[in-house]
């Protein structure tokens, strides 16, 4: 009978079980979004290609519209990519930090959450009121956008208020990054054992795993954005100066992204290290079977044991040429 083994339910489910069905939000926004911006960016291909369809003769502008449609999916499906990691991202580095702080000793960490972000939103308010050079990031294929007229005025604006949502979070996720990190560096209650060095080399790895899923969706969102004017811009000889351009960007952001990673992630790692000979000396750990326990422990330093962090550090500068290659439709 089901339900009698204990896997299956039959019975009423309790007012704390029911929390369950919450499960299927994640996704249906998912969906719903992916929805949307297809219906903002996924007309030219209705109309376009109905029309395309039935022509009998090869249009001249046939190639050009059909790559400005195929960039502007190709930036939308990474939009959709940017916001799940956005949400998915903040939500892993958060239960980092309530997992080593709770109650009084979670204010501070608090604190310094509010700050960074207060710092990161200001910032993006001054790159807008004073015309630094991240607004062209994203104001260079917004205006060749508006010029190109493929898209309304009303899916303009759609598009702008996505752009506008991934802005903000970007001036927000980073100072959960930063508490995240502040967190793990926090000493145990119970002082260092090797238990406790385990649990928080596994932490470092899975904190360095979740900043490098964020920063490749930003640094590909980023170049499948600003690949988007390539195939917008009127003049072809200006193409591949302007799709070198933001080939540049993305290199520098994704530069950027791996230095912030590493920055973090050795020094931590070398410290964990230091702790972990700590331990081994006062346990009288034999000598010969010290990289055996280090490596048991997550601590090891041999570069196959530090090849997965070492990609994930390198994950963000990798994306940019990902990215143009997500960005450009080949045609």
């Amino acid at each position: 009978m089901p339900g009698v083994d204990g896997r299956v339910r039959s019975g009423a489910l309790t007012a704390g079980e029911t929390k369950a069905l919450w499960w299927a939000l994640p996704p249906l926004l998912v969906f719903a979004m992916a929805n949307l911006l297809f219906d903002i960016v996924g007309a030219g291909y209705g109309e376009f290609g109905r029309a395309l369809a039935v022509r009998p003769v090869t249009d001249p502008g046939s190639e050009a519209r059909a790559a400005i449609t195929v960039a502007g999916l190709s930036w939308a499906a990474t939009a959709i990519l940017h916001v799940a990691a956005t949400v998915g991202c903040s939500i892993a580095a958060w239960r980092i930090v309530r997992s080593r702080v709770v109650a009084r000793a979670l204010r501070p960490f608090r604190l310094l959450t509010l700050c960074l972000v207060v710092l990161g939103v200001t910032h993006l308010a001054l790159v807008d009121a004073l015309g630094l050079p991240m607004l062209a990031v994203f104001e260079v294929t917004f205006r060749a956008l508006a010029l190109a007229e493929v898209l309304s005025p009303i899916e303009l604006h759609g598009i702008n208020v996505v752009l506008a949502v991934i802005n903000i979070t970007s001036g927000i996720v980073p100072a959960l990054f930063l508490t995240a990190a502040a967190a793990s560096a926090l000493p145990p209650v119970g002082g260092w054992d090797e238990a406790a060095l385990a649990r928080r080399a596994r932490q470092l790895r899975e904190l360095v795993a979740i900043a490098a899923v964020y920063m490749v969706a930003g640094v590909v969102h980023m170049g499948a954005w600003t690949h988007w004017a390539v195939a917008l811009v009127g003049d072809p000889t200006h193409a591949p100066s302007l799709a070198a351009l933001a080939q540049g960007v993305t290199l520098f952001w994704g530069t950027a992204f791996t230095a912030m990673i590493a920055s973090f992630y050795v020094p931590m790692t070398v410290v964990l290290r230091r702790l972990a000979g700590e331990v081994m000396d006062a346990t009288a750990v034999a000598t010969d079977i010290r990289p055996a326990w280090l490596k048991a422990r997550g601590l090891s330093f041999d570069v196959a044991d530090q090849l997965p962090q070492v990609v994930a550090m390198a994950a963000p500068l990798l994306a940019g040429p990902l990215s143009a290659v997500v960005g450009v439709a080949k045609l």
